[in-house]
């Protein structure tokens, strides 16, 4: 599951370019307050959800103009639920459309519309099943203008449930040529406490449909969750397919994208005078913090690339005071900011992933080996079945304390290994194992 905010300071400006670039898992839309002159098509497993816990004031429009406000036409192999919550949905002009949310479907396929506001104007039927099978389609806590006509246009009997539930409408009429009737009707003409969108709750306290507040503060997490990010200062920096997205902190807010193409951009890392991208093609990128104070950002530059030894692609950096550990497809190089001098260490394997501390000493992961480069530009590598790391099947991710004793914080396939190292007697560091047991 993928979570996309849409808003005029967000990523994706309108809901349909972010329905496009979701993966259609069950994704959530988080739709900032505003009005989205657009006919919205919804044709993978995604839910649109308002950020708002005011939808009865038609925080969130959604105006298909002459069109249907959604039209939704997906047919899915197996069963999946798509959610509407919390929208206005209206149509400028056309009084013959028959309705504001057409679906095209299957019985694997069941709809939701929970605390949206439906206007149909003049318009006959506000909302337009027809006779497509569904799953289910059920229109709960919403309040429906029903126009001159019905509420819903299509026949019950196709669907295998349905319900009009705790909805305020305009009047009780709701569905032309129905052979048969919902499961529920219950409604009212007038506001009444616990009906219509002023007093409904969203349908699920969870991750994938929270209340608007939290939906929205998922929104973020998930989206840093997906990659390495790394904040400095006012910047939060997340790396994606074609550049760096740059988030303004604590506002969330995303406020533009260091562009690189045409190959990916990897983990970043950052200090107060550059931030340092990671990237597939071009081996280590920077562009100076100072010119990050706006959309455009147009000072970026090749820092270090790898030509001469394998590739310019960089699997992972990570920086600490003065240094910066890179580590490539061929080994990890050990960067001096401030005098440009380095070390590299070639291993002809590639390095996964690094860790940098500000005395210079390093650590990086490689074809199951984690090792260790001193200050001094003495090593020590750790194997799996060593004595210290058990017999393991893959080296993950690792974080460093440092101390008298560097604390070494391995995390496997297997399991999790803590290492208080002792330089120079590495052999008889003290280790803990802690495993993951499978039943």
């Amino acid at each position: 599951m993928a979570i996309l905010r849409v808003g005029t300071s967000r990523l994706y400006t309108t809901i349909n370019s972010a329905i496009s670039a979701a993966p259609g898992n069950d994704d959530l839309i988080v739709i900032d307050p505003d009005t989205y002159n657009e006919a919205v098509l919804i044709n993978k497993w995604v839910n649109l959800l308002a950020n708002t816990d005011t939808p009865e004031n038609g925080d969130i429009i959604i105006d298909g103009g002459g069109s249907a406000a959604i039209t939704i036409n997906y047919s899915p192999s197996v069963r999946e639920d798509i959610y509407i919550e919390g929208v206005q949905l209206q149509k400028s002009y056309g009084i013959w459309t028959v309705s504001y949310i057409v679906l095209g479907s299957n019985t694997n396929l069941g709809i939701y519309l929970n605390r949206c506001r439906i206007l149909s104007g003049s318009n006959m039927y506000p909302l337009d099943p027809n006779s497509f099978p569904l799953h289910a389609f059920y229109v709960e806590n919403c309040y429906v203008e029903r126009g001159y006509s019905h509420v819903v246009y299509g026949d019950w009997t196709a669907f295998n449930e349905s319900g009009i539930i705790k909805t305020q409408t305009n009047d009780a009429y709701y569905c032309y040529i129905c052979t048969g009737s919902p499961d529920t009707l219950d409604t009212v003409a007038t506001p009444t406490t616990d009906y219509g969108p002023a007093y409904g709750s969203y349908y699920k306290e969870d991750i994938t449909h929270a209340s608007a507040d939290l939906a929205a503060y998922i929104a973020v997490l998930e989206q840093i969750a997906s990659f390495n990010v790394w904040a400095q200062g006012n910047y939060v920096f997340k790396p994606g397919t074609y550049g760096v997205e740059v988030y303004g902190f604590p506002s969330e807010n995303l406020l533009g994208v260091v562009q690189h193409t045409p190959a990916n951009t990897g983990p970043v890392w950052a200090n107060d005078d550059y931030l340092y991208i990671s990237t597939t093609d071009s081996g280590v990128l920077r562009s100076p913090m100072s010119s990050i104070s706006s959309a455009i950002y147009d000072d970026l530059s090749v820092y270090k690339n790898y030509p001469d030894i394998s590739s310019d692609w960089v699997n992972y950096i990570h920086g600490a005071g003065n240094y910066l550990c890179v580590a490539t497809i061929s080994g990890a190089h050990i960067f001096d900011l401030t005098t440009g001098s380095g070390v590299y260490d070639n291993t002809s394997i590639a390095g996964t992933k690094c860790y940098q501390m500000a005395d210079r000493t390093s650590y990086y992961i490689y074809d199951n080996n984690l090792k260790t480069v001193y200050n001094d530009n003495s090593t020590y590598l750790y194997t799996s079945g060593d004595g210290i790391i058990p017999t393991i099947s893959g080296m993950n991710d690792i974080h460093v304390v440092s101390g008298t004793k560097n604390v070494i914080l391995l995390a496997t396939t297997n399991g999790a290994v803590v290492i208080e190292e002792n330089k120079g007697d590495e052999v008889n560091s003290r280790f803990k194992y802690y495993y993951i047991e499978e039943n």
